[in-house]
C-alpha cells in the first residue's frame, strides 16, 4: 500500500531545499541602481519557480519573485500581481507579500488588499465560472527604489483529467533578471520529457528532476509584430504524458462521448439542411454554431480539455472553442458527414511535435471530409477561409486519419485585395471619387470584423470616418456593400465621395498626392525601427493591386506622373506602372509579400518593398495650368 503522506512530504523537501540558501537581505542590499539599465522599468532580483509533481499527477506550483522598482513602469506593472487559476481544480495560496520601502522600513500586506475576482468577459459564462483570479496589491510601493518580494503557492485540488502533468517556462523577461532559478521534478516511479528550445541552457539533473539555475540575464525591449514568444525565447517544454497516441485516444473518447445526439440536436440538423445539398447543409451547420456566442477569452484547456455535451451546448446558446466545436462535430455527425476533430493554435506558437503536450494549443477546429478545417469561433472569416491555418501544424484526432499534419502556408493570392479607384477632378482640383473594393482571405475579415453585426447608421460612420485616408474635407456621398454578415458571400464595398482640395495648388502647379493607405486595408505591420533583434510574423502573405484612373480636366497640363519601375527581393516584390491616355492618367501599383515569419536580417527587404511603395514620386501627380 502507497503511502498517502509521500507526495505531500517530497513537495516539502523541494520547496525546503530551494529556498534555504536564498538570501534575500543580500539581494537588497547589493541591488543594482536604476542607472544600471536605464532602458528597464524594474530589475527582477530574484525569480524563482518549482513545479513539484505529484502521485496521482496532480502537481504543486511554488512563486517567489524579490524586484526592484525602478520608475512608474514598473511601479505599474508589478505592484499588483494577478493569478489566474481554475478554482474547481486549484487553490491559490497567498504566503507573503511585502515592501522594502527607501526608508529601511518593510510593509507586510494587509488583508483587504487581497482579493478574487472574475475575469473580464466570464461574468456571463456560467459554464465558465471556476475560473477565478486572486489579486494582491503590494503596500507602499514608491515611483524609484522600492523592493517588493512575494510568494504564493498553486496546488492542485484534484487529478488533472487528462492524466499528466504539462508546463512551458520562460528563462527570459523584458526586464532583467539577476538570479533565475526553475526546477520541476516528480516521483521516481512517473517519467519527466524536457525539450529546450531557441539557445536555452542545459539544466543540471537533479534527483528525478531538473534544476535550472541562472545569472544575470539581459531584458529585451518587446518589438511590434513580434510573433509569440515561444518562438524566440529561450524556454522548456515539460510533460509527463507517455505520448500521443494515448493523449489521442483519450481525447477523441471524450469528444465522442459529449456529441451523442439528442432530440433537439437531431431537429436543428432537419432545420438547417432541408432542401439542401451536403455541401450547403454543411455550411447552414456551421453558420448557425458560429452565430452562437462565443467564449473567447477561454483557450483550449483554461477552463477543461474536454467538452461540455453538445446538447447543453446547444441550449446554453454559448460556448468556447471546446464546446462550439463538439456540437458542430455532433450535428454534422448526425447529418451523417464525415468529421474528426483537430486542435490547433491560432496564435502561431511554436509546437513541439516530440513532446506530447495538449497545452501547446489554444483551439479545436472539426475537420471535414480531407483538405476542409472548419472554426467555430472565427465568425468573421469568409467560408471556409482560416487564415491563421497557414503554416500551423494541426494535431488530427480520428480513425481515418490521426496525428500531426502541417497546412503549407497560403500563396498571396489567397490574401488579395483589388481596389479600383476612379477620380475626376474639376477645374479648381475638387474631385468626385468612385473606390471599389474587392477584398479576398486577411483583407475579407479585416472588413468584416470592422463592420459585422453594425447598424447600416453605424456602418455608414464608420465609412465615413475612413475616408480621412484620403485627407480632411471628404464627404461621403453614398456606399453599397454586400452582407458582411454571409460569410459565403464574398465582401465588395463601394464607396462614393465628394474630396475638396484634391488637388493642392502652388501658383500655377497642381500637386495631387495619392495616399498610401487606403479604407480597412491598412499593411499590417509596423516598420518604425531601423533594425529588428526579434523575428517578425505577418497574419498571412499578402497582396495589394491597387489601380487609379485620375480624369482631370482639358484646362490641366499634365507634368509628372510616375514611371513604371520593379523591386524584388527575397520577401516579395513591387511594381507600378502608369500610362496617360488623352486626359487621364492610369496608374497600377502592385505588392506582394509571400514570406509571413520574416528573420531579423530579412526585415530590410520588407523595409525596401514597403519604402518603395510609399516614394512620394510613386504616389504623385504634378498638373500646370494651361
Amino acid at each position: 500500500m502507497k503511502n498517502p503522506f509521500l507526495s505531500l512530504i517530497f513537495v516539502i523537501i523541494v520547496v525546503g531545499n530551494l529556498r534555504a540558501d536564498v538570501d534575500v537581505d543580500s539581494l537588497i542590499q547589493n541591488s543594482p541602481p536604476p542607472s544600471r539599465y536605464p532602458e528597464a522599468g524594474a530589475c527582477i532580483l530574484l525569480y524563482e519557480e518549482t513545479d513539484s509533481i505529484l502521485e496521482d499527477g496532480g502537481y504543486v506550483k511554488e512563486i517567489h519573485r524579490v524586484i526592484k522598482i525602478f520608475d512608474y513602469r514598473g511601479k505599474k506593472e508589478y505592484s499588483n500581481v494577478k493569478v489566474r487559476y481554475n478554482r474547481e481544480k486549484e487553490r491559490v495560496d497567498l504566503l507573503f507579500a511585502r515592501t522594502y520601502r527607501t526608508d529601511g522600513t518593510v510593509v507586510e500586506i494587509d488583508s483587504g488588499a487581497i482579493n478574487e475576482i472574475t475575469p473580464a468577459g466570464f461574468g456571463e459564462a456560467g459554464i465558465c465560472a471556476n475560473i477565478k483570479t486572486l489579486v494582491f496589491s503590494l503596500p507602499s510601493v514608491e515611483d524609484s527604489n522600492s523592493i517588493i518580494e512575494y510568494s504564493y503557492r498553486i496546488s492542485s485540488l484534484k487529478p488533472p483529467e487528462e492524466g499528466y502533468f504539462s508546463t512551458i517556462f520562460f528563462f527570459r523577461s523584458h526586464d532583467p533578471i539577476l538570479h533565475l532559478r526553475y526546477r520541476v521534478s516528480t516521483l521516481p516511479d512517473r517519467t519527466l520529457l524536457i525539450s529546450l528550445h531557441n539557445g536555452a541552457k542545459e539544466p543540471v539533473r537533479l534527483g528525478n528532476g531538473y534544476l535550472w539555475e541562472i545569472d544575470s540575464i539581459p531584458g529585451y525591449i518587446p518589438e511590434e509584430d513580434s510573433p509569440p514568444q515561444s518562438r524566440f525565447l529561450p524556454n522548456v517544454y515539460v510533460t509527463t504524458a507517455d505520448d500521443w497516441g494515448t493523449l489521442g485516444k483519450m481525447l477523441l473518447e471524450k469528444f465522442d462521448e459529449a456529441s451523442v445526439s439528442s432530440p433537439e440536436i437531431t431537429s436543428k440538423v432537419v432545420e438547417l439542411a432541408e432542401g439542401k445539398s451536403r455541401e450547403e447543409a454543411v455550411k447552414s451547420i456551421y453558420f448557425f454554431v458560429t452565430s452562437l456566442r462565443s467564449v473567447k477569452v477561454l483557450d483550449y484547456g483554461d477552463g477543461s480539455y474536454f467538452p461540455n455535451p453538445a446538447a447543453d451546448v446547444l441550449k446554453n446558446g454559448y460556448g468556447d472553442t471546446k464546446d462550439k466545436s463538439v456540437l458542430l462535430y455532433a450535428m454534422l455527425k448526425e447529418l451523417g458527414v464525415p468529421v474528426q476533430i483537430a486542435l490547433v493554435n491560432s496564435r502561431g506558437e511554436l509546437i513541439d511535435t516530440t513532446v506530447p503536450s495538449l497545452k501547446q494549443f489554444n483551439r479545436v477546429t472539426v475537420g471535414v471530409e480531407d483538405n476542409l478545417f472548419l472554426d467555430p469561433l472565427a465568425e468573421y472569416s469568409p467560408y471556409p477561409y482560416l487564415g491563421y491555418l497557414g503554416g500551423s501544424t494541426l494535431f488530427l484526432l480520428g480513425s481515418e486519419r490521426r496525428g500531426f499534419i502541417c497546412i503549407p502556408e497560403f500563396a498571396p493570392d489567397m490574401n488579395r485585395v483589388s481596389v479600383d479607384i476612379k477620380v475626376m477632378l474639376d477645374t479648381l482640383g475638387d474631385a468626385e471619387v468612385s473606390f471599389n473594393t474587392f477584398p479576398r482571405g486577411y483583407f475579407d475579415r479585416c472588413i468584416r470584423e470592422e463592420l459585422f453585426g453594425q447598424k447600416r447608421r453605424k456602418k455608414k460612420m464608420l465609412i465615413s470616418k475612413s475616408l480621412s485616408s484620403f485627407g480632411g474635407g471628404a464627404k461621403l456621398l453614398d456606399y453599397s456593400i454586400s452582407p458582411v454578415e454571409s460569410l459565403d458571400t464574398p465582401v465588395s464595398l463601394v464607396v462614393n465621395f465628394h474630396k475638396p482640395g484634391f488637388v493642392r495648388w502652388e501658383k500655377d502647379v497642381g500637386i495631387l498626392t495619392l495616399p498610401g493607405e487606403l479604407p480597412f486595408l491598412r499593411r499590417p505591420w509596423s516598420l518604425s525601427l531601423d533594425t529588428r533583434k526579434f523575428p517578425m510574423m505577418l497574419p498571412s502573405n499578402l497582396s495589394w493591386n491597387i489601380r487609379w484612373e485620375v480624369e482631370f480636366p482639358e484646362t490641366f497640363s499634365l507634368e509628372y506622373f510616375p514611371d513604371s519601375s520593379l523591386v524584388s527581393n527575397e520577401l516579395g516584390s513591387f511594381t507600378v506602372s502608369g500610362k496617360n491616355v488623352g486626359n487621364k492618367v492610369i496608374l497600377e501599383y502592385t505588392l506582394t509579400v509571400f514570406k509571413r515569419y520574416i528573420e531579423p536580417d530579412e526585415y530590410h527587404s520588407l523595409r525596401e518593398l514597403n519604402s518603395r511603395f510609399s516614394l512620394p514620386k510613386n504616389n504623385l501627380i504634378l498638373f500646370e495650368k494651361r
